[in-house]
Order: structure tokens, then sequence, then C-alpha cells
């Protein structure tokens, strides 16, 4: 686990240096939210921002749209990568006790290919840092020879610590697809990235805090719904 975060979080610092260079059409947004506010750099989010990005309760919804947008399509070696950052801050009374990554896509391959989705949560508690790769709810299923319907793939990485009043986030996202010489064709896409932020209250009763594992079960349900909401979708 710890060579793959490595390898992430150099494609993160890789996209990241090369959205660097427009850093003067910087276009900095700060959103309110109940009981926490997001910032971040919206000429910095790429292929993830290039559909709409709302928020809604807790859940910050991010597009990736465009042509070819965060996909891979191969009759051969093909990998798309992307990521951003953001900054949350609680408001007075509350504090911030864990994150949920959750992406999903379609994708198909069929002959000798193949396909796959990996990414990365980090999260900057101001002195020490919290990581999580993103974890696949399924396999990915091969279709018959030229058969190019696509199916749905999801995943998703949680993350639960002691509260703290504010936490910088890096994602990142890795598409790949694979295909060798012959009747073999592999495409996969991501279409919904959602990061959702865990609040409790604060000061705690008592000076206590939430038991990790708790947090953590707050999140899985909170990504089980999701997954749900796009399987109904």
């Amino acid at each position: 686990m710890v060579n793959k975060l490595g390898t992430l979080r150099n494609l993160f610092l890789a996209a990241s240096a090369a959205l660097l260079a427009s850093a003067a059409q910087a276009a900095p947004v700060n959103i309110d939210g109940v009981g926490f506010q997001i910032s971040y750099d919206n000429a910095a989010l790429g292929v993830l921002g290039a559909g709409p990005t709302s928020l809604v309760g807790n859940v910050l919804t991010l597009t990736p749209a465009g042509s070819p947008g965060l996909s891979a399509n191969s009759t051969g070696p093909s990998s798309t990568a992307a990521a951003a950052s953001f900054s949350f801050t609680a408001d007075p009374g509350y504090a911030i006790a864990g994150f949920s990554l959750a992406a999903g896509g379609s994708y198909y391959y069929f002959g000798s290919a193949s396909v796959a989705a990996s990414g990365a949560l980090d999260v900057d508690l101001g002195g020490s840092t919290e990581s999580a790769v993103l974890t696949p709810t399924g396999a990915f299923i091969a279709n018959a020879p030229f058969n190019f319907t696509t199916k749905e793939w999801s995943s998703l990485a949680e993350l639960a610590f002691t509260p703290v009043t504010a936490a910088d986030v890096d994602l990142s996202l890795l598409m790949q697809a694979l295909a060798v010489s012959g009747p073999n064709f592999s495409y996969i896409s991501t279409t919904s990235v959602d990061l959702a932020v865990m609040l409790v209250p604060a000061p705690l009763p008592n000076n206590s805090v939430p038991e990790p594992s708790t947090a953590l079960l707050a999140l899985a349900a909170l990504g089980v719904l999701k997954l749900r909401r796009r399987a109904s979708a």
C-alpha cells in the first residue's frame, strides 16, 4: 500500500506542477456549508472541474467532463491522471472528524485487454497526514469480443481521525486502459467524484472525542448510500 500511495502522490505532484503554470489565471472559490467552509482554486481542478461543481449537504460533487475528460481509451497502453486540492474549515461549534471519497464511471474491455481505476485521499491535519487509497467495490468484468456496451464501476476511500478545526485535502485519480495487438479494446472513464466531510460538535462533552471506528462507520454508511443512489440512477 505504501508503494501505491507513493505512486499516486507522484502523479498528484506531477499534475499539480502542470497546473501551477497557469497560476496567474487562478480563480479562488469559497463555499459556505452547514457547519464548515470550503476554499479551492477553480482553475486548478482541470478535468475534475470541467463539469458542474456543487455542494449538497456535506458532499462536494465534482463532474469530470470534456473530451476525453478523465478517461483512457486504448488499443494499446493509455492513462490519464487528475488531481485537486481543497481546504476545509469548521465553523465555531463544529469540528472535522473525517472524509469520504467516492468515485465512479463506466468501462468496457474485451480480448487481451484490461482497465484499472485507482486514486488516493490525503488529508493534512496541520502536523500529521492521513492517507487512504480508493478501493473498488467490485471487480472489472470483461465483455464478449466486440461488445462495446459499457458497465459501471465505483470505488471508495474513507478516513476518520481525532477532530480538528481545519484540514487540507488532496485527491488524485488515475484511469488506465491496456490492450495488446489483435482484436482487443479497452475503455474507462470517471464521471462522478464525491468528497464528503464528517462533522462533530465542538467542544465535545467532557472533552472527549469520538472513536475513529465510530466516525468510519458513519462514513461507510454515507458511501453505501451514495453507491446505491448511483445504482438506482
